[in-house]
């Protein structure tokens, strides 16, 4: 019995190993643009820090905070930055024709936030938003 909590690690590590492949096999195949809503997808990190968590999305192109809308509820983010000149790819046959003005991201993050307290900052074409965890304390009686 003194083994158990062993091999419940490897289990652990097993588990939390094949969330991220899955997470890196979802990222590669995502694709970069929304053709419809001629929008680009931006480079992000999500990062759990225990008590918040902190999102850094790449916005080249962008210019001021007005060009910047961020909105959500409980674990969804959204996020939409209008760029200050059309961006287009020439020597990519499959971009070639569509010029992009729009990035776009949608995100389900990893726990419930209080999007009240939240904070944003944008600089140097970085915006970093930190987003403080709902915490939910219960009392216990103690008899």
């Amino acid at each position: 019995m003194s083994e158990e909590w062993f091999f419940e690690y490897i289990r652990r590590i097993r588990r939390e190993m094949k969330e991220l492949f899955a997470e890196i096999e979802e990222r590669l195949t995502r694709p970069l643009v929304d053709y419809e809503s001629r929008c680009l997808l931006p480079l992000y990190e999500v990062r759990d820090l225990g008590d918040e968590i902190v999102v850094r999305v790449d916005l080249p192109c962008v210019r001021s905070v007005k060009d910047i809308d961020i909105r959500g509820a409980e674990d969804r983010l959204l996020i939409e930055a209008r760029m200050a000149r059309a961006v287009r790819f020439s020597d990519l046959i499959t971009y070639a024709r569509e010029s992009y003005n729009l990035y776009k991201l949608e995100l389900t993050l990893p726990a419930p936030v209080d999007f009240s307290k939240a904070r944003a900052v944008f600089r140097s074409g970085v915006l970093e938003i930190r987003l403080p965890k709902k915490v939910r304390y219960f009392r216990v009686k103690v008899e």
